[in-house]
């Protein structure tokens, strides 16, 4: 039984290891820096192509509790005039399953559920991995822990200790913007239930999803600058926006608020070797664009799994990174694209927002289809 190491305990990381446990074919452990797998952000788009993996773990059920289910993409001005509306039904035809809005958390204790027998080391992060000449790898830790065993598989997010170790370069660009993130307590009025809402202003945006029976996950951008905005100009600035976003932003706790500056990594980039591979963030960290971080982390998971359970290590290492590779770029790129045109400001952005709103919903009505993939496409053995 081949002794693999997951490095990394968030999203990617977890799932992964819960479908090779499932599998039964290899002895695990977990190494997670934080002393707590406290959940990295305040909620996730569980878009169908991710969704379907969970059902697959038989945890949708569970995990969906805790949610609320997307039917349809909702584009709105910055007053909240409704540009276009897209029903999400082509990606539940395709992937046979919802999407939905969930507390990561929700995610993260599920997964633990069915982990109780891998050993999970805490609060002690990788300091560095090698191969010996007999094709062991290694890893050691701060606590001065070392490792041996057949694969590592660095899922440990955009700066990736295992990536800095094996020294590939790290290839991390700016996306231009900051992203707020927040978790408001309340209900939206019911115009806005089951949706994915998102408001265009210039070079701002602000999206919202009801989370839950009383919770609303919330989040804006705004332009990248040598000073970071504070929450009071962000508080500020999105009141003028109409309801919901100034009652969103009043009912939010300030230790239920998150800002990071936004970077993404080039997917072609370097994504191990060998024996130790990346998956995830730290492979191929996107911008929130499209929604699609941690979906394609766990689509990274799916894959992986398939392969171990079908190869020996190298070569299912090897196969991992070929499949997932040209697809993850893709929609890295699209992430990527969707973000720097959304954020264009005067009169580019004026222009900009004078043709989306006469685009026909007709036009655009499979374009998350198109983005996202089927089954077919997006797995290495279709579950369709």
């Amino acid at each position: 039984m081949d002794k693999i190491a997951i490095v990394g305990g968030g999203i990617g990381g977890l799932t992964l290891a819960a479908l090779l446990r499932r599998q039964g074919q290899h002895e695990l452990s977990i190494w997670e820096q934080s002393a707590t797998l406290a959940p990295v952000g305040a909620a996730l788009a569980l878009a169908p192509n991710a969704a379907r993996i969970l059902a697959q773990l038989d945890l949708l059920d569970e995990v969906s509790v805790a949610g609320t289910r997307i039917t349809r993409y909702v584009y709105e001005n910055a007053q909240g005039l409704r540009w276009h509306t897209l029903s999400l039904a082509p990606l539940k035809d395709a992937w046979q399953v919802d999407a939905w809005c969930i507390p990561r958390s929700a995610l993260q204790q599920a997964l633990m559920r069915t982990l109780t027998d891998v050993p999970i080391y805490l609060g002690d992060g990788v300091t560095g991995v090698g191969r010996e000449p007999s094709e062991r790898v290694w890893l050691k830790t701060r606590q001065n822990r070392r490792w041996e065993g057949d694969g590592i598989i660095g899922a440990d997010g955009v700066h990736s200790t295992v990536r800095q170790a094996l020294g590939v370069p790290a290839h991390l660009r700016s996306a231009g913007f900051y992203a707020f993130r927040g978790v408001a307590q309340g209900r939206l009025p019911d115009r806005w239930l089951g949706t994915a809402t998102e408001r265009w202003g210039l070079d701002r945006h602000f999206g919202f999803s009801q989370m839950g029976p009383e919770r609303i996950y919330w989040y804006a951008t705004w332009p990248k600058t040598d000073t970071p905005p504070s929450w009071t100009d962000v508080i500020d600035f999105f009141s003028s926006w109409g309801e919901p976003i100034r009652d969103l932003l009043q009912a939010t706790a300030p230790t239920d608020r998150l800002c990071h500056p936004i970077v993404d990594r080039n997917p072609w980039a370097d994504w191990g070797r060998d024996r130790i591979i990346l998956m995830g963030d730290a492979a191929h960290a996107m911008t929130p664009n499209l929604g699609q971080g941690g979906c394609q982390a766990m689509l990274d998971a799916w894959s992986l799994s398939h392969y171990l359970g079908r190869y020996p290590i190298p070569a299912a290492f090897d196969r991992y990174r070929h499949f997932r590779h040209r697809r993850a770029a893709r929609v890295a790129y699209l992430s990527r694209l969707y973000g720097r045109v959304g954020h264009w400001s005067g009169i580019p952005g004026r222009i900009r927002n004078l043709v989306w709103t006469h685009i026909p919903d007709s036009w655009l009505a499979r374009a998350p289809l198109w983005a996202l993939g089927r089954p077919a496409t997006e797995w290495p053995q279709s579950i369709a």
